[in-house]
């Protein structure tokens, strides 16, 4: 309590001894300090910042990713407080389709439901255990998804129609969709959106390829299930395209050693989905035997004299006369052979695959500088005179004839053998390198830019600087003090001079030797206020 009194009393005789001047020092100083200390911590705390997405919590790798998408989109005045990101509220808008557009906003659906279960008591019902294995089944599709290097985030949402009459047992009907955002730079082919139909099929019961619909966040499209008697089929399309760049790929790389050639490829496929030729040739140099019989008949025929008949006697014995004249004999034989032939022919039959290219067409652009470049290589100088610049344009103009024509012949072999003959197109082409105009920003802009994000700053410094100006000039003078005095002993007073200093007035103590006395009575006071006036410097 000593201390407290003490260090007020010698505050009180400080201040009367002060001039008006420094007296308003004394107060102008800390006040304007704490006025501007406070405007800028009020400036932050004041409701002009709000959180993004409507007050929601991040989590750390949210949070993380959202400070990416912004600091990426070039948004830098945003604060984190705890789990939220605060933003000012007039550019809220903005930020937030800062977020939308860069993916930095929580598209994980089942992350809501899941803290709301876990909330819940353990006796659960079939409809909320239901609830509980879908969100556990579209995380576990999150990360599957999320795991394809050309997807940054993705969500998995579907729905069960319920059954309308109890004693129906037909089977529910589940319809799904498939939200995936791309990576910057990457797109999602029609490729990838079958492939994400097909997998979420599976995974899900009851759920049908047909069933399911991708979504891509970065472009708005949707991809559903391709009709097959559809006109402009998806497949088809990337099939043109697959073929294009097939093509455009093999031609870059062998011309590969002109610089800034620009090869343009179209591609005609055949527009049928089967395609099978069959082919009937007969050949008039032999037959062909279908059928042959052969059918042989042989018979034997004998003939004797005539003879009484018998039993023309009763109880004798055969007693026939026989009647005179010669025995006679006979044999015949009968083939009957047939045959049935045909002449011989070939039956061939082949099928095409579907949207095959027909023709292909092929345009290249070769710049002008090539062909000075070749000129020069091959020894042709160009040369500041007018016949100098007649021959050398003479041989680029022969260099670029040889060149058109040799590209020409070897692209043809790098096509279709069907495509015509004029498939192929060499042209010339002269660069213009585009002049981007210098935008000069007016003083005005410049020093308002500079004024904004440094006068706070400089402005304090310079009423630092002022006020410790004003203070070194209303202080008194101090006066040099001899070494030599200091350093010589110090005499004992004698009691003569005691008497004379006593009667002596004694000088009045000036302001530097107050704040001396105030240091060394108090020096935490004094280490407080050096420290707030280093951090107002700084």
């Amino acid at each position: 309590m000593d201390t407290i009194k003490k260090i007020y009393q010698q505050f009180a005789s400080l201040y009367q001894n002060m001039t008006g001047s420094q007296r308003a020092i004394l107060l102008a100083v800390p006040l304007l300090m704490m006025v501007a200390f406070g405007f800028l911590f009020f400036r932050e705390s004041q409701s002009s910042y709000v959180s993004l997405s409507l007050g929601k919590d991040f989590t750390t790798e949210g949070v993380i990713h959202a400070e990416e998408v912004l600091l990426r989109a070039g948004l830098t005045d945003f604060t984190r407080k705890g789990q939220r990101i605060m933003v000012p509220q007039s550019e809220v808008t903005r930020y937030n389709a800062a977020l939308i557009e860069g993916g930095g906003l929580p598209t994980d659906w089942a992350s809501e439901w899941q803290e709301q279960f876990e909330k819940s008591s353990m006796f659960v019902s079939k409809d909320q255990l239901q609830v509980m294995r879908d969100i556990a089944l579209g995380n576990q599709l999150r990360r599957m998804i999320r795991a394809i290097p050309s997807i940054e985030d993705a969500s998995v949402m579907w729905a069960r129609s319920k059954k309308r009459l109890r004693w129906n047992n037909t089977t529910p009907e589940v319809t799904a969709t498939v939200m995936v955002k791309p990576r910057p730079g990457r797109e999602l082919s029609p490729t990838l959106a079958s492939s994400l139909r097909a997998a979420v099929s599976t995974m899900v019961p009851d759920l049908t390829a047909e069933s399911v619909t991708v979504f891509d966040q970065s472009t708005g499209n949707s991809y559903t299930a391709e009709d097959k008697n559809a006109a402009f089929d998806g497949k088809f399309i990337s099939w043109v395209n697959k073929h294009t760049r097939n093509y455009q790929t093999k031609i870059l790389d062998s011309l590969s050693y002109i610089p800034d050639v620009i090869v343009n490829v179209n591609v005609d496929v055949e527009n049928l989905k089967r395609y099978v030729e069959r082919k009937q040739e007969i050949n008039t140099d032999g037959t062909v035997a279908l059928q042959s019989k052969e059918q042989s008949t042989e018979r034997n025929i004998s003939q004797k004299p005539a003879r009484a008949e018998p039993g023309a006697r009763s109880n004798q014995p055969n007693s026939l006369s026989v009647a005179r004249g010669n025995e006679k004999s006979e044999k015949v034989t009968e083939t009957n052979s047939e045959s049935l032939s045909a002449p011989s022919f070939t039956w061939t039959e082949k099928e095409f695959v579907a949207a095959m290219p027909n023709t292909v067409q092929v345009s290249i652009s070769i710049p002008e500088d090539y062909y000075a470049a070749v000129a020069v290589k091959r020894g042709i100088q160009k040369g500041e005179s007018d016949a100098d610049l007649a021959t050398f344009k003479q041989a680029t103009d022969t260099i670029k004839a040889e060149v058109e024509t040799s590209i020409q012949k070897q692209v043809q072999k790098l096509i279709p053998s069907q495509s015509a003959e004029n498939s192929v197109s060499v042209a010339s082409f002269v660069r213009v390198d585009q002049q981007v105009p210098e935008v000069a920003l007016p003083i005005t802009e410049t020093v308002g830019e500079f004024v904004s994000q440094w006068g706070s700053t400089i402005g304090l410094g310079l009423f630092a600087l002022w006020a410790l100006w004003m203070l070194n000039k209303s202080m008194p003078e101090i006066e040099e003090v001899n070494t030599e005095e200091v350093n010589m002993p110090r005499e004992k007073p004698t009691p003569a001079e005691d008497e004379e200093e006593e009667i002596r007035p004694r000088r009045q103590p000036t302001q530097r030797d107050e704040v001396q006395l105030l240091v060394r009575d108090n020096p935490e006071a004094a280490a407080l206020v050096l420290r707030k006036w280093i951090q107002s410097k700084s």
